[in-house]
């Protein structure tokens, strides 16, 4: 009768049986990471663009209280905050987190950063997609936007502050281009694809004073534009809080070229006081300021950046990935564990079969050696002698006497 054939014994069938919950387990495990790595960046960009609302709405209210004349000072509202903050201006980096990608005439000696550069970028292309502008109106609208990285207007309280004739030449070129209006700040902007409602800036305003008011500038006489002055050494400028209370604020003209000249002669740092130079000034506080909060965007209370959305997506992708190879790696251990049970029940196996074998061999060969076992005798019925019955007992006798009686010791 063939024999059945083997079976795994039960310990490995469950052992199999975890190997698949497992799996299915980590399958779950995998699509629930991948998932949360998917809405991580989109949740993130969204609580870091409503941090940077808030922030934006009070960063005007701080930094009258807190930023001493003549350094950089976050103009708040719809301006992105400057991420010298607090500092003094200096020249823009090259290849880092905060180069300038628009308003690179300023890049010598600014507070302005990627964000604001952005910001002009992005204000400036929905004028052109969307406003109909003539060439004039973008040349004068793209050097409004880029009036907040003046290194004079960055280090002023308030607004960033426009002179009345920079007002009225922007109002005259873009009086046809097409604007909308927001409703819960009750400024203007460039008509952008979403908008649905949407109409002539000669709508909205009737002059250029109440165009740069409108779009959330601060205006004043073309007087405040010609007459700043530097202070020589430590490139403070006439302006902060002690050039406010004497009426000296200075405002943009639209001018770049002056602009670029105030910058650059400002970034050098000269004047005879032997006082330190800016740039002295700015190599040491860039020294004191670290490298991770330069990186991740967190210096002077800036909400968090791009950068750490990636570092936490990264973060959650590395354990995911070390979760599955630790996974595969006890899912192959028990799998080898079970084929190796397996071989040794096999050999086990084999063994028992070998022995019974040889136990089955010697059995044959010792029936052959000592030959087929004598018939039984068949009792006779024929009466025997009496002489021959007396021999048979005393041999008998004596045979059992000689047993029980020790042997002679020799003589």
């Amino acid at each position: 009768m063939p024999k059945p054939p083997c079976r795994p014994p039960n310990r490995v069938v469950r052992q199999s049986k975890a190997d698949r919950r497992s799996s299915s387990r980590c399958a779950r495990v995998c699509a629930a990471i991948i998932v949360a790595a998917s809405l991580l960046p989109s949740l993130s960009l969204a609580a870091e663009s409503a941090e940077k609302t808030r922030r934006a709405s009070n960063e005007s209210r701080k930094a009258t209280s807190t930023v001493p004349p003549g350094r950089c000072v976050s103009q708040g509202g719809q301006w992105p905050p400057f991420w010298l903050h607090g500092k003094l201006p200096r020249r823009s980096p090259k290849g880092g987190a905060q180069e300038l990608t628009h308003c690179r005439v300023y890049k010598d000696r600014t507070c302005c950063g990627r964000d604001n550069s952005d910001h002009a970028i992005v204000s400036t292309r929905r004028l052109v997609v969307g406003g109909e502008p003539t060439d004039d109106c973008i040349a004068k609208w793209e050097a409004l936007q880029c009036a907040t990285c003046h290194p004079l207007i960055g280090t002023q309280h308030g607004p960033p502050a426009i002179c009345d004739s920079f007002c009225n030449a922007i109002f005259s070129a873009c009086g046809a281009a097409f604007f909308a209006a927001d409703g819960s700040s009750q400024h203007i902007f460039p008509c952008g694809r979403r908008d649905t409602l949407c109409a002539r800036l000669d709508s909205f305003a009737s002059s250029g004073r109440q165009f740069c008011q409108l779009a959330g500038f601060d205006w004043l006489p073309d007087s405040h534009g010609a007459g700043v002055e530097r202070r020589g050494g430590r490139g403070e400028e006439m302006g902060g809080r002690e050039g406010e209370g004497r009426g000296e604020r200075f405002c943009f003209d639209g001018s770049l070229t002056a602009a670029a000249s105030k910058a650059r002669g400002g970034h050098k740092g000269g004047g005879g006081s032997g006082e330190k130079g800016v740039d002295e000034e700015e190599e040491a506080e860039e020294g004191s300021s670290g490298w991770w909060e330069q990186w991740v965007g967190i210096e002077r209370g800036r909400p968090f950046g791009g950068n750490v959305v990636w570092l936490v997506c990264g973060l959650v992708l590395t354990a995911g990935l070390t979760y599955l190879r630790w996974v595969g790696a006890r899912s192959r251990r028990r799998r080898a564990a079970m084929f190796a049970l397996r071989r040794v029940e096999a050999r086990a196996r084999q063994q028992q079969q070998q022995a019974e074998g040889v136990r089955a061999r010697q059995q044959q060969q010792l029936t052959e050696a000592v030959g087929p076992a004598a018939p039984a005798s068949v009792p006779s019925t024929a009466p025997t002698p009496a002489h021959a019955t007396v021999a048979t007992t005393t041999a008998r006798s004596s045979a059992r006497q000689s047993a029980r009686l020790p042997a002679s010791p020799p003589r």
